[in-house]
């Protein structure tokens, strides 16, 4: 039921919603609940879908990491949704269950900056490298943090250490011709 289910996800979100809901009655439990919500969020209704993660998350009877993976979908959700502040705190619970999950981390980082706390969001960031250093989304999400902050010499150092890491990162090049435009 769980391979069906999270199989329609990506070609018949109405189908998958469908489907889980009947999971569901048949005693299909949390799987059945998460791929309802992930349906939710494919069919656009992405409020709902972070809603019935963070319930998921909060209620199921994962294990921590399971957990943990549920508040950072609900996380991510609530951005889609254009809530900075529940993304944010979602990001808070995931990283209380898996603190050293430099992933987590990049998640509340990006809510923080939706919400313009850019100092807070780099001190997220200074652990997301310090935890991954390979990973070039990390040092690019720091050099447009430390952008916003005015700190355009460490931003370029930033991002050019991104795109030593990753040459042709779509983000890291953007973020490359903001600081630019930045000096005239």
């Amino acid at each position: 039921d769980r391979e069906r289910c999270f199989g329609l996800l990506r070609t018949d979100p109405d189908g998958a919603r469908f489907f889980a809901d009947g999971w569901e009655a048949a005693g299909g439990g949390d799987g059945a609940r998460h791929c309802a919500a992930l349906a939710l969020l494919a069919l656009g209704e992405a409020e709902r879908g972070a809603e019935r993660l963070e319930d998921l998350a909060r209620r199921g009877a994962a294990d921590t990491a399971a957990r943990a993976a549920l508040f950072a979908e609900a996380g991510n959700a609530w951005m889609l949704a254009g809530d900075a502040d529940r993304a944010f705190a979602a990001a808070t619970m995931a990283l209380t269950l898996a603190p050293d999950d430099p992933a987590l981390v990049l998640d509340r980082a990006a809510a923080l900056g939706a919400m313009e706390r850019y100092a807070e969001a780099v001190e997220d960031l200074d652990r997301a490298v310090e935890l991954d250093p390979s990973r070039a989304d990390a040092w690019v999400l720091r050099g447009a943090a430390k952008r916003q902050l005015g700190r355009a010499a460490e931003a370029e150092r930033d991002v050019a250490h991104a795109l030593s890491l990753a040459p042709d990162n779509a983000e890291a090049l953007l973020e490359r011709g903001a600081l630019r435009r930045t000096k005239g």
